[in-house]
């Protein structure tokens, strides 16, 4: 059985721009740069569809908007990244030790058998928050605040666990080292896969800009994953259980 290397995130966490790096210091990835250009069928039925991408012609084609957010490309494939994470299905993609991306709220799904190694990447949850509602519209602001932060925390702690439960080698990583000091970060990267030039990706990381800015919502939620990341650490133990189950409310109440 073919075993792949990992990078994982949450969302608009740093993920597609590792993964553009890591490709350009010569390490062998598997994912399409604009994965929703094929027909749709390849996809969970054909049903799944996101946030600026539409149908034409019996394909998914990422609006030119998309492409403009993210030029360099989201280099994933969405059978693993939408649908159940890595399973046996996708044996025959790539080469053993390849790199692939998955998100941190499909990881646990995933065959932990099929993985090599993970590489965690996170981000000051406050500029993820801002940049997720950058792309929303403002009907949903409250909602995407209150409960995304809540689900960063849920998902992040969900997987770290499966990852030490499976005994998988992993390392975390911060999105703001690879924008500070791309040299240094990209040779930790190498040398924790064993392969690649990390000159040859810092070049990419170094034309890209840290654009967010911090969310200036009060929400308590937003208080408390304030001080879950920057006070505390990603390490700090809290109630699974019962933070589901805040989640769930929360999602009903403005559900109704």
């Amino acid at each position: 059985m073919k075993k792949y290397n990992i990078i994982s995130g949450i969302n608009r966490g740093g993920t597609s721009a590792l993964m553009a790096a890591i490709k350009e210091a010569g390490i062998p990835i598997v994912g399409f740069k604009y994965p929703y250009e094929f027909k749709f069928d390849y996809m969970q039925g054909g049903q799944v569809l996101r946030q600026g991408v539409k149908k034409d012609g019996g394909l998914l084609v990422v609006d030119e908007a998309v492409r403009d957010r993210n030029p360099s490309g989201y280099w994933e494939i969405p059978s693993i990244c939408i649908g159940g994470g890595l399973q046996k299905e996708h044996e025959d993609i790539g080469e053993d030790g390849n790199v692939i991306k998955i998100p941190l709220d499909t990881l646990p799904s995933s065959d932990p058998k099929m993985i090599n190694k993970v590489i965690v990447i996170l981000r000051n949850p406050l500029k993820v928050l801002w940049s997720m509602l950058s792309i929303q519209g403002p009907e949903r602001k409250e909602e995407t605040t209150r409960v995304g932060s809540l689900a960063l925390m849920y998902n992040l702690m969900v997987s770290l666990e499966w990852i030490k439960k499976n005994k998988i080698p992993f390392t975390i990583v911060h999105y703001e080292d690879m924008i500070r000091k791309p040299i240094e970060f990209m040779e930790d990267i190498c040398n924790f896969l064993g392969r690649g030039d990390p000159k040859y990706g810092a070049k990419i990381i170094e034309k890209r800009l840290d654009r967010s800015e911090e969310i200036k919502e009060k929400y308590i939620e937003v208080e408390r994953i304030k001080a879950f990341y920057l006070e505390y650490g990603w390490e700090k133990k809290i109630d699974l259980i019962e933070l589901k189950k805040e989640i769930d409310s929360l999602r009903k109440e403005y559900d109704k």
